[in-house]
């Protein structure tokens, strides 16, 4: 039918377990959003063993703080950031918190970003058959899907992301609204728009996100990004907070 469906979620990025980011976690979660949206940068702990407490913090906050007025869990859609990666073109082995703590899939040969047609050391090896892939989807049926992207940190945004991105949401034009989420804007407000980044970035999803219509475009580093069409605000209530540590 005609049927219009409201979906509740928030977007959000660059956290740290402050005394601040505790009253906006509880603030959330008396909305009862549906789920939250992580662009990146959560605990800043830049991949350094030695600062585990800010991921014990972090993970704290958002266990206990993000329980809906009903005692519900809010789920959390994340991607990573810089200082979670600790820096780009990272190796997964390199990355000892977020990938264990967000393990939304892994990947193995021969879906790895590297042929096995060639030959690798051991240790080489081990890399790929560890690898995650920090780029998955959710989709609401009927609704409303969300694509969860990895910009350059882990893993490359060109080869096998841009293919997977393009062929998961050319897979779902019939669902009238559809979101991708990632934590390096492709159209920064405030550095330079012909950064190396930024240029790769376009130059590898400018083209999908135009080809598959996509509805609103969330990039939580250096400038929050919506593209095609507002009018997605008039079916979604969107929350958007930027928490700074």
């Amino acid at each position: 039918g005609n049927e219009t469906r409201a979906v509740r979620y928030v977007a959000c990025a660059d956290l740290a377990a402050t005394d601040t980011a505790w009253e906006v976690t509880r603030s959330i979660a008396l909305e009862a959003p549906l789920f939250v949206l992580i662009g990146g940068d959560i605990a800043y702990a830049n991949s350094l063993p030695a600062c585990y407490r800010r991921w014990d913090r972090m993970l704290e906050m958002l266990s206990q703080g993000l329980v809906s007025p009903n005692g519900v869990s809010i789920a959390l859609i994340v991607s990573i950031g810089n200082h979670d990666s600790g820096g780009y073109f990272k190796l997964s082995s390199d990355v000892p918190f977020f990938i264990h703590y967000f393990p939304y899939v892994r990947v193995t040969p021969p879906f790895s970003e590297y042929p096995r047609k060639y030959n690798y050391t051991d240790a080489a090896m081990r890399e790929i058959t560890a690898r995650r892939k920090l780029y998955h989807e959710h989709v609401i049926p009927g609704l409303f899907i969300v694509v969860v992207l990895d910009s350059n940190l882990v893993n490359l945004s060109a080869g096998i992301q841009r293919f997977w991105m393009h062929n998961v949401l050319a897979s779902h034009l019939e669902l009238p609204f559809s979101a991708a989420v990632f934590h390096n804007s492709m159209y920064p407000c405030n550095r330079n728009y012909e950064e190396s980044l930024p240029t790769l970035q376009r130059q590898d999803w400018e083209h999908v996100f135009s080809t598959v219509r996509l509805s609103v475009c969330v990039a939580t580093f250096i400038g929050i990004q919506l593209v095609c069409t507002l009018v997605v605000l008039m079916f979604f209530s969107l929350f958007v907070f930027i928490i700074s540590c």
